[in-house]
């Protein structure tokens, strides 16, 4: 396929092929035979060739594509007379188009300065120079340089500059504000905000003025409104009525206080178990409401199983809000909610899905005040009738070998009768590691090498769908050892160890995202089989 035009990206840490084709509206498989990529894993600070096809490049203006202005010469017309009508000064018109005095002659086409909207991109031609595209687009040279993180005046043929600024220089710190939803405001990492104004630690105060940029420039120039909320959370994707999202009861703290803090309901499996049921097939009700998505998975058995939670909360982690309060995350809380979240989206792609355990008491949670963090409650059960007759401790979820045997036998359950070669085994987790890196990693192992083989290629299957800094790894885990599913992984889908994780972990937003990458990546491994 000729392609009439191309930028260049620089890949990101949560880049995925996937997401830059919807970015720059292309194909994976046009990105891939451009890179001469033989598969769809990417690295951070990689350099891709993104091809835009001939119906990208149009002298009108397109989505993100700037618009070239240009007049053609009428009889009568001077260029005193075109630069007044056209409200530039003459001088630009001149330099622009390289004019050696004031003649211009009827049909001639000329190339016009006009301001670019935000966020508009220019794909640099041959014997273009910084000081043309500054003319062009009515924008100073310094200010390119700034928006587009430029070192010197040296462009490429292809490269892709922006030629107005997607956000404001700077940010005036407001009441309630805090760093991440700056961050992600302004579609930026808080380590560079931080960076950028010698922030240590998350502390901002009202009327603080955060530099969006490494660098500022005089004259800053622009004419856009802050871009507000860049992800939609599930509550405002879904065209049912949401459900509520507690039911029988909610935590007596709004917040987790402590590291040790918990509360608990565990007087009773078997009334948890039908609370949860009845939760769950709520749930069930309201995803058959909404139109499928697809039917990509049709046929498929998934298992997913939330990390730990019962007995056991998994990681604690302290964080800091953004007045600087310490606030603590609890895993299975976290990795509940995203489970819930996946398990929606992968029946919406027309698969058949189980959860290990299921909570008696909320459904897919939002986070209206992220300092608010989900309350370490020890409440959930195994999803299935015949763990929770027994009323002692073996009948809680807990990370012993029995406990992990038990979330095995809930998917030998749920993939009886099904096709075998489409059931999957996913558990959901999230990490806290000072050993390992930011980005997400999936876990496999098995008993046998042929079995071995099968969930390694689901692993590589996802990689490409949740970010350029993820990567797969093989670990004896007796959850997946001993599984009965054609493939099975471990996700850790967020290192909590790192501050900007435990951070994104907290927004229902990031987590419905997380459950999308997952769900994408499932998608992919089925397509490719």
């Amino acid at each position: 396929m000729l392609f009439a035009d191309q930028i260049i990206h620089k890949v990101d840490e949560r880049d995925t092929l996937f997401g830059l084709s919807l970015l720059y509206n292309t194909s994976v498989d046009d990105i891939r035979r451009a890179n001469g990529l033989e598969s769809e894993i990417i690295k951070k600070g990689e350099e891709l060739v993104i091809p835009l096809p001939d119906s990208t490049v149009e002298v009108s203006r397109s989505e993100n594509k700037a618009e070239i202005h240009t007049y053609r010469v009428k009889n009568g017309d001077t260029l005193s007379e075109i630069a007044l009508k056209l409200g530039v000064e003459q001088k630009q018109i001149e330099q622009l188009n390289h004019l050696s005095d004031q003649n211009v002659r009827i049909g001639q086409v000329l190339s016009i300065p006009g301001k670019a909207a935000g966020g508009d991109r220019y794909s640099v031609q041959s014997g273009d120079t910084l000081s043309r595209i500054s003319l062009l687009f009515d924008i100073s040279q310094e200010q390119l340089r700034q928006i587009n993180n430029l070192e010197n005046d040296s462009l490429r043929v292809g490269q892709s500059l922006l030629v107005a600024p997607l956000r404001p220089q700077v940010h005036l710190v407001e009441k309630g504000d805090n760093l991440w939803d700056i961050a992600a405001a302004y579609d930026l990492a808080i380590e560079d905000i931080s960076k950028w104004n010698n922030i240590n630690g998350s502390s901002i105060y009202p009327g603080q003025e955060l530099k969006l940029y490494s660098r500022t420039v005089e004259n800053f120039e622009f004419g856009a409104s802050a871009p507000s909320v860049l992800m939609a959370s599930y509550r405002e994707k879904t065209p049912a009525e949401p459900l509520e999202e507690y039911s029988h009861y909610r935590e007596e703290k709004s917040s987790q206080p402590t590291r040790n803090y918990s509360e608990s309901r565990l007087d009773d499996p078997v009334l948890n178990y039908r609370q949860a049921r009845d939760i769950l097939e709520a749930l069930d009700r309201s995803i058959e409401s909404e139109p499928g998505l697809g039917n990509q998975l049709s046929g498929y058995t998934i298992v997913i199983d939330p990390g730990h939670g019962g007995l056991d909360p998994g990681a604690i982690v302290a964080s800091v809000n953004g007045n600087g309060e310490t606030v603590y995350v609890v895993e299975d809380e976290y990795a509940y909610d995203i489970s819930l979240r996946t398990y929606r989206l992968l029946k919406l792609y027309g698969a058949d899905v189980t959860l290990t355990i299921i909570s008696p008491n909320h459904q897919i949670r939002s986070s209206e005040n992220p300092s608010d963090t989900f309350v370490n409650m020890k409440n959930e059960v195994y999803n299935m009738a015949s763990l929770n007759r027994k009323n002692d401790d073996s009948s809680w979820p807990v990370g012993s070998s029995e406990g992990l045997r038990k979330r095995v036998e809930i998917a030998e359950n749920a993939f009886r009768g099904a096709d075998r070669n489409k059931t999957l085994y996913i558990s959901i987790h999230a990490d806290n590691s000072p050993d390992l890196g930011q980005g997400t990693i999936v876990l496999y192992s098995s008993e046998n090498e042929a079995n071995l083989d099968k969930s390694q290629e689901l692993a590589e299957s996802l990689i490409p769908y949740l970010g350029a800094s993820s990567s797969t790894g093989r670990q004896n885990l007796a959850v997946l050892r001993d599984n009965p599913a054609y493939a099975e992984v471990l996700i850790e889908i967020r290192n909590l160890y790192y501050p900007g994780n435990s951070w994104a972990i907290r927004y229902d937003k990031l987590r419905e995202q997380d459950a999308e990458f997952i769900t994408r990546g499932l998608i992919n491994y089925a397509e490719g089989r």
